[in-house]
Parts: structure tokens; C-alpha cells; sequence
């Protein structure tokens, strides 16, 4: 297999009576009605809090920062080493996260009068977390006090032998503690009694601060948001709020290094959103990291006067498009050792790529790149010397740690979780790697994991396309981890016009011309290697997300595709119960208005039904509480389709059932009725 079969569009079962419920008492599209049913929210209360603005500054939103562990003990022991003038330490860690969170509570500690610095490990010389030769580096510099933000709280031994000369240690942590904890003051989500418990480690270092009555405002808001998004936390509850604050400050910071950098990104800081953070501010603070130290980082956030700020914001920059560079070439090379495989090699169900002197900086994001491609979990190593270091990503329902557990005896070190690993391995021992973890595939990885899903939140209906849509759907944002930005299913929608641009053309523009003649330009980042298939059939079923296309002054609305499958021109064959002519209203066999609602009641078992006739007589049925009139919508189509993804059985009434019924979506889960207003044997 040398790609991924186009992704299964999943869309949940919903009850119709919670959409219609939802939609009146909001007073909204049916669109963003379904969208908030599938996604649990049915009461329109809960519905309403959602999509009001929040009152960021609300206490009601944060929980009590003394909820988190030894929050008490942390205090008492700072204040302490202030009083008594005792050296404190910061450790962090080489990503995002852990430079904003070391920036954020070294610059709290100052305030208060602390003689704090920071410690920033390197990936390549000290590894991930605190090492013994760290602390042991930390001790002979006199330092009194450790703090370890982001890591630590799996540092047993570390901690235990910083103890043993005399160091102290307080863990901010975020992470999965391992059996045993350390010797430490512990202020982790993990464990703790806090109701928040996928905080990022920079919302931790937050909470100390605000424990400790320093300063806590715009200049820690911000490296919040930045943190919670960068580091995938789930933006809902408490990060929800975190990253809305957080934003309102990064539009206003007063951060020359922030400033900066969104300058080298081309944003204005009031332009600001959560995909300025994902897409441009987190990938250039995470590629230092990456392939540098960083502390380069570290003295951008904290940095004072704006041409040094400038001179930083270009040097992250460049180190990120040297990042992009290096992940190409590994990219590339990462494919081409692929094509090589054998047919048996390539039918294995995980895949462990190795290559001489791949940057293990990047191999992580290598690896997560040939698992879209491949649709089955990959390891990528880089060789350098006497061992092979790398990473592994998985796909969904498929644990890789519990793979490299299995497969012990071939790893040197392994570590992670169920989606992403860390491995160090001697190349001597990567054949049999490769062998070990092929025979665990085939017993843990089922040709339905390697099916890629999408999940999508509704069908969009022509009618409410459109910028209200986009309006009505912003105001569930932010959009991150654990509330994406919605989804829709667009059935059998026309894709015009289609071409490729883009510096390598390899993105799609196109335009979609939906079943009521409505139609709106479209952007497939990756996918114009689909224009063959477009040329032949044009017809599309797709998933999209909606938003506005800012150009200069102007704003337009554009979807944006994010799967696009197309649909053979195939001519359908008349199913059960078609009539072989037309029907007519004059033929005798007529169906009394009385036996239609009956047949409605029994056909669609209380579910909704969907009218599209022009009967006078039909005046009883419209009465009917489960019948929704779509005469003169243009676009019965949808939002039958509609229905039908949501699991109901559907008794559709129409005038003309030949010409209606090659309109209807022709593969279904449930029970799709459609007659006329003449009931002929045929």
C-alpha cells in the first residue's frame, strides 16, 4: 500500500428532537443546532453559556491554586529561600511549554525579590527532564532551591540525589507520574485534587505565582495561551479561558520578543487568534528547541529593548525554516526508502524507518508525517554512531508504547505514550526490531485502524452558507485540541474550476457549486494531486470548514477542504418500490391522506419526516409534530441527508418520486421511504 485510502466520514447518530430543540431555543442555524447536539451539548442553557462571551477576569472560571497538590508547602518553602536570600534554580524544558512556563515564574519570582535563574537543558547534550549531572551542576553552583517546571515529576533519581546534596526540589508538572514520586514538594495535575487536570506545565507555574501574590497579568496570560495551545491541551473548561484571556493579551502585549516575532510572521498582534499561536508563534519558539538550545528562546520572551527583540524574532525564524528544510530532505528520503520495501515489507502494519544522521530534532515530526501517508503507526530513527535515537507516532486505537514494551528486548531506552514514543535503539538490532514489531501488528493492528476516519459535526445545508454560518461558529472558538473547529459534510457538491497554485502546486482551488445553484470558493491544502480525478468526474462529497478569506482589505467567505472524495457519474437503477413512468395525480391508486400518516407513524418510528410535496390535502400531515415542510427550500437533498447520517429513518413524501429520488444520497444506514401522493403497485 503506498498511501492512505480516502478517510470514512463518520458522523454520529443525534437525536432530530434535541436539533429542533436546540435550534428554536437559541434561535439559530440548524447547522450549528447539530453541530452542538453531536457534540453532547442538548440543553439550551448549557448551549446558550457556551457561545456567550466569557467574562475572562471572572474568578469563576479558574480554579483555587492551593487545590494543586503541596501548593501550600511550595509557598512556605519560596518564601523561605526570599527571606533567606537562597539561590533558586528554574529548570525547564527544551519545548514551548516548558521556556514559557520557566519565563513565566522566573519573571514572578523577581518580582517578589527572589534570586532565581533560569535552566534551560539542551535536547542534545542533556536530554529530556532533569538529569543527575544536572543537579549535581545546579548543587556546585550553590543553588539552595530547584524548581522543575514541566518535567520532574518522573526525575526520582535526579531528585533524590539533588536532595542528598543539600538542594531542594518543588515539581510544577503536567505530566503522567510514573509508581513511585519523587522527594519533592509536588505541585503536578497528576496527582492532585485539582479539577483540571490537563493543564499545561505554564498554567501551573501560573497558579504558584498567583499562590504567592506575585504579579499575574497580561505578560503571564499570554504564555499561557501560548503554552495550552502549543502543548495540545484541550481547550475546554478552565484552558478555554486561559487561552480567550490569553489572546485578548497577546493583541495587546507589550513584549518587545513577542512583538517581534509575530512581526517576522507577518501579524499584527490585534490579528492575533489561536492559529497565529499553532501555526506561526509555536513552531518557531518549538524549533529552537529543536534543533538549537533553548535559551535563544528563553531570551526572546524576556528580552527589553526591540532591535534586540528583532534581531532574536529573525534568528527564530530562520532556525524554523531551516527546521521546514531539514524535515523535506528526511521527508523526502523517508518516502523513497519505502518504495524500496519489498511487497512483504510494505504490507507490514508498522513501519520503522531508519536513516544515517536524520536530525532526531525532527524525526518525531517525520514520523507523524508518514503516518498520514501510510495510515499505520511509524518509528523514524536517526543513526548517528553507536545508536539510532527517534520517535514514533500511532493511529488512532493503536498503542505504541504498549508496542515497544513488547518489543524491549531491541530498545536500549523507550518511553511515551499510547500515540507517541521515544526510542533509543542499537542499529545492530533493528532488523529484528522491525521483524518483532511486525508480528505484534499483525495480531493489534486491524485493516479497520488503518482506515483512516473523519468525523464530521453536520451537513451543510446551501441555505445556511454563508457569513452568519461563519459568524454563528466563531463564537465557539478557541479552536484547538478537544473542540476543533467544526466540520461539515457536504454531499455531492459540484467542484469547478479546479486548479493548482501554490510555490510547488501542490494545494487545490476550486470552487463548489451546491444543489440550490449556491456556491463558494474553495482552498485543499495538499490535495492537487486530485485534479485528474476532478477532470473526469466532478462530483464530490467532501468534508469542510468555514471561515473568511482576509485579502488585503476585503473579506470573503471560503470553505476549506479538508477531505475531498469523489463521486462516479454512475446512473442509479430504480430501487424497491420506483415507479416505472412518472406519477400523476390523477392516477387511481391515490393514497388517502389518513393511510399516509398512519404509514408515517409506523415507517419512521417517531422520527422525523421530511415534506416536499404541493398537495392541498397534505394539511393533517403538516399538522403532524414530526413533519418538517421543506417546499420552496431548494435543497431537500441535505437536509434529508441530515437525518439520515443522524441515524433516523426517513419517510420522504414527494411529488415526482423518479426525478426526487436520484437526488437522495444512495448509501444510508437506515430506512429511507420515499412515495408520492399516488400509491401504485410498482
Amino acid at each position: 500500500m503506498s498511501a492512505t485510502p480516502p478517510p470514512n466520514i463518520v458522523l454520529s447518530p443525534a437525536s432530530y428532537e434535541d436539533v429542533r430543540r436546540v435550534q428554536l431555543g437559541l434561535g439559530c442555524s440548524e447547522t450549528l443546532a447539530w453541530v452542538l447536539v453531536r457534540r453532547g451539548v442538548t440543553d439550551v442553557a448549557a448551549a446558550r453559556t457556551l457561545l456567550e462571551p466569557v467574562d475572562v477576569d471572572s474568578p469563576a472560571h479558574y480554579g483555587d491554586p492551593f487545590l494543586l497538590g503541596d501548593m501550600s508547602a511550595a509557598v512556605e518553602r519560596i518564601r523561605f529561600a526570599i527571606e533567606d536570600e537562597q539561590p533558586i534554580v528554574v529548570h525547564g524544558d527544551y519545548d514551548a511549554d516548558g521556556v514559557c512556563s520557566t519565563t513565566l515564574l522566573v519573571e514572578a519570582l523577581e518580582a517578589l525579590g527572589a534570586n532565581v535563574r533560569a535552566f534551560l537543558p539542551s535536547r542534545f547534550e542533556h536530554g529530556y527532564g532533569l538529569a543527575i549531572e544536572t543537579a549535581e551542576l545546579l548543587a556546585r553552583d550553590v543553588a539552595r532551591l530547584l524548581i522543575t517546571v514541566d518535567c520532574g515529576i518522573t526525575a526520582v533519581e535526579p531528585i533524590q540525589h539533588a536532595l542528598d546534596l543539600g538542594l531542594d526540589t518543588i515539581v510544577l508538572d503536567h505530566h503522567q507520574p510514573g509508581e513511585v514520586l519523587p522527594a519533592a514538594i509536588i505541585c503536578s495535575t497528576r496527582p492532585s485534587n485539582y479539577p483540571e487536570p490537563d493543564m499545561c506545565a505554564t498554567a501551573v507555574a501560573g497558579k504558584l505565582a498567583q499562590a504567592l501574590g506575585a504579579p499575574y497579568g497580561d505578560s503571564a496570560h499570554e504564555l499561557e495561551a501560548i503554552a495550552t495551545i502549543a502543548d495540545c491541551m484541550p481547550l475546554t473548561g478552565e484552558n478555554r479561558a486561559f487561552v480567550r484571556r490569553g489572546l485578548r493579551a497577546l493583541k495587546r502585549t507589550q513584549r518587545p520578543g513577542l512583538r517581534a516575532l509575530l512581526s517576522a510572521c507577518d501579524t499584527h498582534p490585534t490579528d492575533a487568534d489561536e492559529e497565529t499561536i499553532g501555526f506561526r508563534l509555536a513552531p518557531r519558539i518549538n524549533a529552537v528547541g529543536r534543533l538549537e538550545h533553548p535559551d535563544l528562546a528563553y531570551e526572546l520572551l524576556r528580552a527589553t529593548d526591540a532591535t534586540a527583540a528583532e534581531r532574536s524574532a529573525l534568528n527564530l525564524h530562520a532556525i524554523n525554516d531551516r527546521r521546514r528544510q531539514i524535515e523535506a530532505q528526511i521527508v523526502e528520503q523517508a518516502h523513497a526508502q519505502v518504495a524500496r520495501f519489498s511487497e512483504l515489507e510494505r504490507a507490514h502494519r508498522i513501519y520503522v524507518l531508519s536513516g544515517t544522521d536524520w536530525h532526531e530534532g525532527v524525526v518525531g515530526i517525520v514520523a507523524s508525517r508518514m503516518v498520514e501517508r501510510y495510515g499505520r503507526p511509524v518509528i523514524v530513527l536517526g543513526v548517528s554512531g553507536a545508536l539510532a535515537r527517534g520517535s514514533g507516532r500511532s493511529i488512532d486505537g493503536v498503542n505504541l508504547h504498549a508496542a515497544i514494551g513488547d518489543a524491549h528486548e531491541f530498545i536500549v531506552r523507550g518511553g511515551g505514550h499510547a500515540a507517541a514514543v521515544g526510542v533509543t535503539v542499537d542499529p545492530n538490532q533493528l532488523a529484528g526490531l522491525r521483524a518483532h514489531l511486525a508480528a505484534w501488528a499483525e495480531v493489534y493492528v486491524t485493516d479497520e485502524h488503518m482506515r483512516p476516519q473523519m468525523r464530521a459535526d453536520a451537513v451543510l445545508a446551501p441555505d445556511d452558507l454563508g457569513v452568519a454560518l461563519v459568524e454563528e461558529i466563531g463564537r465557539l472558538a478557541p479552536f484547538g485540541t478537544g473542540n476543533e473547529r467544526p466540520v461539515l459534510f457536504v454531499p455531492a457538491a459540484m467542484a469547478c474550476d479546479a486548479k493548482a497554485i501554490g510555490a510547488d502546486k501542490s494545494h487545490l482551488k476550486c470552487r463548489f457549486e451546491l444543489a440550490d445553484g449556491t456556491s463558494a470558493p474553495v482552498i485543499a491544502f495538499g490535495q492537487a494531486s486530485l485534479i485528474p480525478e476532478l477532470a473526469i468526474s466532478s462530483r464530490v462529497d467532501a468534508c469542510v470548514t468555514v471561515g473568511m478569506n482576509r485579502f488585503r482589505e476585503s473579506e470573503t467567505l471560503q470553505l476549506t477542504a479538508h477531505s475531498i472524495r469523489t463521486v462516479p457519474d454512475e446512473a442509479k437503477s430504480d430501487g424497491p418500490g420506483m415507479c416505472e413512468t412518472e406519477c400523476s395525480i390523477a392516477c387511481d391508486e391515490r393514497l388517502p391522506v389518513t393511510e399516509l400518516i398512519e404509514l408515517a407513524a409506523a415507517s419512521a418510528a417517531g422520527e422525523a419526516i421530511d415534506m416536499s410535496a404541493s398537495e392541498p390535502a397534505l394539511e393533517p400531515l403538516l399538522a403532524h409534530p414530526n413533519t418538517v415542510d421543506l417546499r420552496h427550500h431548494g435543497c431537500g437533498a441535505a437536509h434529508v441527508a441530515r437525518l439520515l447520517t443522524a441515524g433516523s429513518s426517513v419517510l420522504l413524501v414527494v411529488a415526482d418520486v423518479s426525478r426526487r429520488r436520484e437526488l437522495l444520497p444512495s448509501h444510508h444506514s437506515c430506512r429511507l421511504i420515499v412515495c408520492s401522493l399516488v400509491h401504485c403497485p410498482n
